[in-house]
């Protein structure tokens, strides 16, 4: 648990782009993050900072990591552009067969592989994926 720090280092570290959890003083609701204003997945916005009601504060702990498992034979998309994370090319996934063999122009790899070493975009290349499926545990 992280330890609790003082309205003018929440506000500076809220400022500073970090992540800041907030909890009224005398009410029992438990941590809340601080978001932008506008933004709704927090309980708390940066009048927090000024609100009439004491609060506490904390750095609120990083959000666990992402993690992926590698595409099915139903879930990889095909049509998608495909890129590799450490070279300068691009392809285009052509087809899979069903044990989730990914064909790509000039040549083809499995998906686990896919997963490791290569991004994916189905919006003409704007965002870059990863090659696999996001999982929860």
């Amino acid at each position: 648990m992280s330890k609790e720090i003082t309205l003018q280092e929440a506000a500076l570290a809220w400022a500073q782009g970090k992540r800041v959890e907030a909890h009224p003083v005398d009410e029992d609701t438990g941590w809340g993050l601080i978001v932008s204003v506008g933004i709704e997945d927090g309980r708390y916005n940066p009048n927090v900072f000024t609100a009439p009601i004491m609060h506490r504060f904390r750095l609120a702990p990083e959000p666990p990591e992402k993690r992926y498992r590698p595409w099915r034979t139903g879930e990889v998309p095909v049509g998608a552009q495909i890129k590799a994370k450490k070279h300068d090319w691009r392809s285009i996934i052509l087809g899979v067969t069903s044990s989730a063999y990914i064909h790509i122009a000039g040549g083809g790899f499995a998906s686990d592989y896919a997963l490791e070493n290569h991004e994916h975009s189905i919006d003409n290349g704007k965002t870059w994926l990863p090659c696999g499926v996001e999982v929860s545990e």
